[in-house]
């Protein structure tokens, strides 16, 4: 292709770009998106045959600019429409009533971004005496359609500053945004569904609520999380008392809403909680929870060594004796919450009285030990650990302690203590 005929070819399609880009600022969004959708398969066909293609690159920039412009416009022009919709209430009785299980898939979406503007607005026109959003049951609404909505949450927001956000946490900022303007009566009931939420049978509703509320908490006086917490603990300790409810998602999904507010309280009220349910047999189970490094510094060291000195006693006592169901569900008990302690270093007294009392309540998970223990002396092998790391070392040498240990029980066969003999002298053998 001659010179001439390549540069005739640009000017034709600089031309054709400019008289598609004046059309294209008169259309609407849909018809935009189809004509950049043409337009890009024309400078597709056209480059081919072009030694120069950035003109056409320069040429999409422009049109992509122009639709850039025309779609911002086209959302304020929206939010006023918004707006005048939001004074008539029956447009939100309209909104609030629709199902999101019967809406099309690709316009999940889209009600998900009108519920975020409705909030908006709702917020930017909080003077306006003629707007009356029922702003629980807007809050309500979006907390029962999010099981159905989860997998829009994950795509990305793109705000002015050209910043990307999760529709997830997007919806979550302008949650909580509209609660801080609740009154306190709309609050406490507000308080409530979340409660119910936590409680309830959808474990991705759960969630969601979690994280609204733990960032509804960071942005409220601490002053009032403290009878939020000490509430939930009280749900917590009643329901407890439930066979059902031990184990079960709920209690999983309240334990971890408990431990996340806590969390984030400043330490005095931190002891003003320990105070109301203080480390002891009856609230083991939340404190597994709260977890107890969670707790100020001051007072966590002197719990743990209570607590580890309660473990090592209830340890003994099961390897000297016999140890019936109940003592045994303590022991489980105690176990884990001491599991939540803050271990800065390995306690060999601990280990050795917590294998031995694994080799006293569960002889028959000894005949498996011998091949977990070949596959874990295969792993510095197969990875080609630097055994200079003291960290490793010392794992190597608890592993061959613990082995010599069960090797020497009357609970496993000779051919299991031979196979743990062999491990042993392996386990030497990478040490040395």
């Amino acid at each position: 292709m001659m010179v001439v005929e390549q540069q005739y070819i640009l000017l034709k399609a600089l031309n054709i770009n400019l008289k598609i880009s004046e059309i294209v600022q008169a259309l609407d969004v849909k018809t935009m998106a189809e004509q950049l959708k043409a337009y890009t398969g024309i400078c597709t066909k056209y480059s081919e045959s072009l030694m120069d293609k950035d003109i056409y690159n320069q040429c999409t920039e422009l049109l992509c600019g122009l639709i850039g412009s025309n779609l911002k416009t086209a959302l304020e022009i929206t939010q006023e429409l918004l707006f005048q919709l939001l004074l008539d209430r029956r447009f939100f009785d309209c909104l609030l009533q629709s199902d999101i299980r019967k809406v099309s898939e690709d316009k999940q979406h889209g009600l998900l971004l009108l519920l975020i503007s409705t909030i908006k607005c709702t917020l930017q026109n909080t003077d306006n005496l003629n707007l009356n959003v029922p702003k629980n049951k807007l809050i309500e609404y979006i907390f029962n359609i999010i099981p159905y909505g989860e997998v829009w949450l994950n795509s990305k927001v793109t705000h002015k500053d050209s910043e990307e956000q999760s529709l997830e946490d997007n919806l979550l900022v302008n949650l909580v945004a509209l609660s801080m303007s609740l009154r306190g009566e709309e609050f406490s009931v507000l308080e409530e569904k979340l409660c119910d939420a936590v409680l309830g049978d959808n474990c991705s509703k759960a969630l969601f609520v979690t994280h609204y509320w733990v960032l509804l908490a960071k942005l409220t006086d601490s002053q009032y999380i403290v009878p939020t917490v000490t509430s939930l603990c009280k749900i917590y300790e009643n329901l407890e008392l439930n066979a059902s409810f031990q184990n079960s998602p709920q209690e999983i999904q309240l334990g971890q809403t408990i431990r996340r507010l806590y969390e984030i309280l400043p330490n005095h009220y931190k002891v003003l909680v320990k105070k109301q349910y203080e480390i002891q047999e009856k609230y083991y189970n939340l404190w597994s929870f709260i977890k107890i490094k969670n707790l100020p510094e001051n007072i966590r060291v002197t719990t743990e060594e209570n607590l580890l000195g309660k473990l090592l006693f209830e340890l003994k006592k099961l390897t000297n004796s016999d140890y019936m169901e109940n003592d045994m569900q303590q022991l489980i008990k105690i176990m884990k919450v001491a599991s939540t302690c803050s271990f800065m270093e390995l306690n060999s007294n601990i280990i050795d009285s917590i294998v031995k009392a694994w080799v006293k309540a569960c002889p028959k998970n000894l005949f498996s030990l011998p091949k977990n223990i070949e596959n874990i002396a295969e792993e510095p092998a197969s990875k080609k650990v630097k055994l200079e790391d003291d960290q490793f070392l010392d794992i190597v040498k608890r592993l061959e302690n613990d082995s010599l240990l069960l090797s020497s029980t009357k609970h496993i066969s000779d051919e299991c203590k031979k196979r743990i003999t062999v491990v042993c002298d392996r386990l030497r053998n990478i040490i040395t």
